[in-house]
């Protein structure tokens, strides 16, 4: 495998930030009035919200 490719597949420093700060956003998320939170659910951001907790491992 190629070193540019292997880089791909290797967990770099900032991916590890982006998965704490993903965490601390969903914790804070969470902490919103039921409506919000209700009305944040059904848009289509959500979906990518999904994506990219599911991406980072935070959920």
């Amino acid at each position: 495998m190629g070193e540019g490719l292997k880089a791909l597949f290797t967990e770099r420093p900032l991916d590890a930030d982006v998965k704490e700060i993903l965490a601390k956003m969903d914790r804070l998320l969470g902490d919103l009035p039921p409506g919000k939170i209700a009305e944040f659910a059904k848009s289509k951001e959500f979906k990518l919200y999904q994506k990219v907790l599911k991406r980072y491992g935070v959920k």
